[in-house]
């Protein structure tokens, strides 16, 4: 009677009690009832009731749970007795889904023990069967109960052990969904949490989409047979009612530390909950001198007779513990990470930070273990971003507003799945409505440097993860922070780019800024860096405080309790904002971008100054020639008429300081005569004549007139002049001379002197000089990038195709319609439409020197850019950055003498140093947090400061949850076809860097043997060695990896054929890509291409553009997937020799452009 499941058991009771092993034979009672019709009606009531036991029995039996899986609480329970093995079941942990699995198992079978012991029966085999049943159930209950207690044993000595090191130990939260769910009801609510998460759907209207759902799948089951309708009403019971139900069935609600912020001085403070202050009515926080802030925390509210305060600001922040466990719960995560190790390899292409110096050095000197873990313990090193955005998208009437997001990714995972939003960590949102300035931010970092150095040390152990149900420790450290220039600064603790210290790197001050040698700076160290620190917080007020500021550029920032932080090597110079705001500087500021004025060569004026009058201009010459350096720096000559005498002798000036000027002028003259005349004492002879050298290179001075003279002319003549300003810059031996040399009284007090030079100097008007532009803003007449040349920009944009993955820029760009620009639009600007047409209109033998110049000096800019954008990068792809970099950077000062040298242009000086240390920009590029606050534009919010920070903070995690749990390919086969839907789905509204395999989109119909396809690639099969494909051909209309996709084109690839029954090495359908390269130019057609020719990024320079036939060679080629080096830009070229009517150069047929985007080559200097 009994089933194999009641008798291995009882064999195993068998030989547990007695040590008697049984064979099969005896495994078989001689008592046991083969057939029940024998028995009397009772007993046969009786042997079917055994059976029913029996089949309970089996069903509770094949319960089984994962014992590692099982957690115990960290305090044992007052109740729990070594001598009550039962009592174990109390020492579970509550609510989780395991500790559900043990106790369903345990209480049923509790459940079947006094059922079995109530059968009574007489016949000795009935009584046989039912007591080796009540022995089974006992002794499978014991061996539970034995297991179970073993198991804490066991955690509980992993639990000291952690303890006595002063690791603290996480529980692993909520599992997603009962594996008992169905896929309908599981189905149910992930699209639900779709509509929400993703598609912005408020939550009310989600409740209406479960109601919807729930009735439509009534009135399809009507329509069914009677069984299946009440399987389905059955599986609608499971199916919530509400969206918050759902949200926490699929464990999408994540945990997060609310503070309630101060709205003045940001101060935290830590709320107990849900209408819950633990916090004053007002702000507490007392400055350095003393002073108390005072600013309302809260508002209050009424309805009716109900009354409750809500805060004004909230500051949302997640716990890394919070974070890190549920990302480990995930299937593959963890070997990932393990995979991910320091690999440094000098004098190879370095395709990761894990590659660079960096990461090799990380923590060597701090934590050597750190980088090299023990046993099962994992450290993670995470890269930070920080950024303020509009979450109005920029639309709100030109109001400001503004809220600020710290994101973290991990760099142990590989860089194709690294930068996923499912992967993403968003550690907290700092409250609006206007961004927070600088000095208070500490206060938002605190809460996360609080949380990352117990990260640190001693790190935390995690009670189970996929991979280790036992749990692991977990370490983390925060490697590298890659943000904008204003986020870098305000979060390192520096000054804004504004401020005299404008570089955190270096010394560089405002006065320096056009200086292209790095040698010249002094680069910043961490230990000089922390005494500065230390005197700004050893300061006795807030005056002292500032000026401490003011003098270094530096304040106190939390990150400086992290033992390994420098700022100097893990502040990175954010490479996509750099290149975007170093192109917009170089387009629309230098070239002068517009629709308004005609395409031509400008004037090229300096910048418009204050009007100059001759005798301010005496004034200014007089000095310049006879005073010594340290009198001319203390000279008080006005800026206008400073940059009027560096714009006399060619010293460029645009956008400097009045005292890096003066420093400039007193380096002229000692450069210009320092071979005859060491100080400029010596540019006036001792008789008082000027010398040849000054009448050249200065003016002829008037004798006599002395500096003092001069400047009392200059100030008695001014519109705006009054008896005090006067008097406070003139002597009244000045005043006298001047008024005798005017035939003016020179006696009285010196009140009298100034109030008659002032009466003399009311109705004469004096002339200013002659260059000098007095009538307001000047006139621009034409522009380098003006309408002409942009409308052939727009031109060659409409006939140029893109690969997907580059962002194309729009049609009116530089257009005030159009707004600014995105960075990938830039990059496309300069990579492709810039480079194609300029090239064509510029790049010819015969086209003004003027056009020549700036064409290279934009492609010399144009490739330190692209640079960045490598995927891989060598030393020699670093020394042509500086190369290109530097030509550019020297070359603007004399292009574009009006333009000035802005921060952005010396922090481009820096980046080799990071190209060196990390790596290729790419793998450490802010664009990764860019793209992640895109995703926060479709979320819907009450548009409520103070609310909606807490909203989008809630929703990304939910959404991010969300993918990373559809990513698992587990789960996503369990909710069968509407797995592929969603997945697809999620693919294209959520950032991800990979599927991992090439996805394919067949035709129905398969390759006939007798085409000419199959027989080119049987012949190219048999000629490669490769093995014979199959019979099993499918054409393909596209193929697609990630977000990258590729489809036929003519010209290019002309077909994809696809294998299913062939693997290739990595396990995937085989996949041929039939190529028909473009025709190259013939070589009388060649000499005129004038992309090949050109000496930067033609044949000379870094080989990346040239001009074909627009038209397919006749030859073939066969490749995989694998030997695509890159994508190409194609523009169809418009022959500028044909457009000019010269019969030598029009080419003999129509061509195109090709403009490769490797980005891997290394382009020449």
């Amino acid at each position: 009677m009994f089933s194999p499941t009641v008798r291995s058991i009882r064999n195993a009771a068998l030989q547990e009690v007695i040590g008697l092993q049984c064979s099969p034979q005896a495994q078989v009672d001689e008592l046991e009832i083969d057939d029940p019709a024998g028995l009397t009606e009772g007993d046969e009531d009786i042997f079917y009731e055994l059976q029913e036991l029996e089949e309970a029995y089996n069903l509770y039996s094949l319960a089984t749970f994962p014992l590692k899986l099982v957690l115990f609480l960290p305090v044992d329970p007052p109740h729990l007795a070594p001598n009550d093995p039962g009592s174990i079941l109390y020492a579970l942990v509550p609510n989780d889904p395991e500790t559900q699995h043990v106790m369903y198992r345990m209480r049923g079978l509790q459940s079947l023990l006094p059922q079995v012991c109530s059968v009574d029966c007489a016949h000795p085999g009935l009584v046989a069967q039912r007591d080796d049943l009540l022995s089974t159930i006992s002794f499978e209950m014991n061996q539970m109960l034995s297991e179970l207690w073993k198991e804490k044993e066991l955690q509980r000595t992993m639990s000291i052990s952690t303890s006595a090191q002063g690791i603290r130990r996480v529980g692993a939260g909520q599992k997603p969904i009962s594996r008992y769910t169905s896929s309908l009801v599981t189905s149910a609510m992930i699209l639900t949490a779709v509509v929400h998460t993703i598609m912005g759907v408020a939550r009310n209207h989600c409740n209406f989409v479960l109601a919807a759902l729930r009735v439509l799948i009534t009135m399809t089951s009507k329509q069914l047979e009677s069984n299946v309708t009440s399987h389905i009403r059955q599986q609608l019971n499971d199916i919530p009612m509400t969206l918050p139900t759902a949200l926490h069935r699929l464990n999408l609600s994540p945990e997060f530390d609310i503070y309630v912020c101060c709205p003045d001085c940001s101060t935290l403070y830590p709320s107990l909950g849900k209408g819950e202050l633990s916090t004053p009515a007002f702000c507490n926080t007392r400055d350095l001198d003393g002073g108390e802030c005072k600013a309302p925390l809260s508002k209050t509210h009424t309805r009716g007779a109900r009354v409750w305060h809500k805060p004004i600001s909230r500051y949302s922040h997640m716990r890394f513990e919070t974070w890190i466990t549920e990302l480990l719960q995930r299937p593959g995560i963890e070997d990932m990470m393990e995979s991910t190790r320091p690999n440094p390899r000098p004098g190879t292409a370095t395709t990761d930070v894990w590659d660079a110096p960096y990461m090799h050095n990380f923590l060597k000197s701090a934590d050597p273990t750190f980088m090299s873990p023990s046993g099962d313990d994992l450290s993670l090193v995470m890269m930070l971003h920080f950024d303020f955005f509009n979450p109005f998208t920029n639309k709100t009437s030109g109001k400001v507003r503004s809220i600020g997001c710290f994101f973290m990714v991990c760099l142990n995972l590989p860089a194709d799945v690294r930068y996923n939003a499912s992967n993403a960590y968003l550690v907290s949102m700092v409250p609006g409505p206007r961004e927070v300035k600088a000095e208070h931010l500490h206060a938002f970092i605190k809460p996360i440097v609080d949380d990352m150095l117990e990260l640190y040390s001693p790190g935390i152990l995690i009670s189970r993860t996929h991979k280790y149900p036992r749990g692991r420790r977990v370490r983390a450290a925060i490697g590298i922070e890659s943000m904008d220039i204003p986020a870098a600064r305000g979060t390192g603790g520096f000054a804004s780019h504004g401020h005299t210290c404008l570089c955190h790197l270096c010394n560089a001050k405002r006065t320096t800024i056009d200086r292209s040698n790095l040698s010249t700076f002094q680069l910043r160290n961490i230990d000089a860096h922390r005494q500065i620190v230390d005197m700004w917080l050893g300061a006795s007020s807030l005056t002292e405080r500032q000026k401490v500021f003011d003098t270094y550029g530096v304040r106190y920032v939390d990150w400086l309790r992290f033992p390994w932080w420098n700022p100097f090597e893990s502040i990175v110079v954010g490479p996509m904002h750099w290149s975007k705001n170093v192109l917009d500087k170089h387009l629309r500021k230098n070239m002068n971008w517009t629709w308004d004025l005609p395409a031509g060569i400008p004037d090229n004026r300096p910048n418009r100054i204050d009007p100059i009058t001759t005798l301010e201009y005496n004034w200014g010459t007089c000095a310049f020639l006879s005073l010594n350096e340290e009198e001319f720096k203390k000279s008080k000559l006005t800026a206008s008429l400073v940059r009027y005498l560096c714009r006399q002798r060619g010293i460029f000036e645009a956008g400097l300081s009045r005292e890096r000027l003066i420093d400039d002028l007193n380096s002229w003259v000692n450069k210009a005569n320092s071979i005859s005349m060491r100080r400029a004492h010596n540019i006036i002879l001792q008789g008082g004549q000027v010398t040849d050298f000054a009448l050249e290179r200065c003016g002829e001075l008037f004798p006599g007139l002395s500096v003092s003279l001069a400047s009392a002319q200059y100030h008695a003549s001014r519109p705006s002049a009054t008896i005090t300003s006067v008097a406070r810059e003139c002597g009244k031996n000045e005043l006298i001379q001047l008024c005798e040399q005017l035939g003016l009284p020179g006696s009285g007090p010196k009140s009298e002197l100034v109030q008659r030079l002032l009466a003399h100097y009311e109705n004469i008007r004096i002339p200013h000089m002659p260059d000098v532009d007095v009538s307001g803003k000047k006139a621009k007449t034409y522009s380098y990038l003006g309408n002409e040349v942009l409308t052939e920009v727009k031109a060659d944009m409409t006939r140029t195709l893109l690969p997907s993955w580059l962002k194309p820029p729009p049609l009116n760009f530089a257009t005030a319609s159009h707004g600014k620009l995105q960075a990938e639009e830039y990059k496309s600007l300069a990579f492709v439409s810039f480079t194609i047409t300029l090239v064509r209109l510029w790049g010819r033998p015969n086209t003004a020197l003027d056009f020549c110049a700036r064409l290279e000096n934009f492609l010399h800019l144009m490739i330190a850019v692209r640079i960045l954008a490598f995927q891989s990068i060598t030393e020699s792809d670093i020394v042509a950055f500086e190369l290109h970099y530097m030509r550019y950077i020297k070359q603007i000062k004399v292009l574009y003498p009006s333009c000035s040298i802005v921060p952005v242009h010396h922090l481009g000086l820096h980046i080799p140093h990071f190209l060196r240390l990390l790596g290729p920009s790419t793998c450490y590029s802010e664009s990764t947090c860019e793209q992640f606050i895109g995703m926060f534009q479709n979320i819907s919010t009450n548009f409520k400061f103070g609310d909606l920070e807490f909203t989008l903070h809630r929703e990304f995690i939910m959404a991010a949850r969300l993918k990373g749990m559809l990513e698992q390919r587990s789960f996503s086969d369990s909710l069968e076809e509407f797995g592929d839907v969603v997945k697809s789905f999620m693919q294209q509204h959520v950032p991800s860097q990979s599927n991992y395999r090439w996805e394919t989109a067949r035709s129905r119909e398969r390759v006939s043997e007798s085409s000419p396809i199959y027989r080119l690639l049987l012949a190219w099969s048999t000629a490669h060695g490769t093995p014979i494909l199959s019979q099993n051909l499918f054409s393909c209309t596209n193929m697609r990896l990630g977000n990258v996709v590729k489809e036929p084109l003519p010209g290019r690839i002309e077909n994809i054929v696809e294998d299913p029954s062939a693997q290739d090495s990595t396990g995937n359908p085989r996949i041929i890509l039939i190529i028909r390269p473009f025709s190259p130019l013939s070589s009388h057609d060649s000499v005129h291409d004038p992309y090949l020719s050109n000496p930067i990024i033609g044949r000379s320079g870094a080989q990346i553009a040239r001009l074909f036939y627009n038209s397919s060679s006749n030859n073939v080629d066969l490749v995989e997937p694998g030997d695509l080096i890159s994508h190409v830009a194609v523009c169809q070229y418009v022959d500028s020799g044909a457009c000019n009517q010269n019969p030598n150069r029009p080419l003999a047929q129509e061509c195109i452009v090709v403009l490769s985007l490797d980005l891997i080559l290394t382009p020449s200097p």
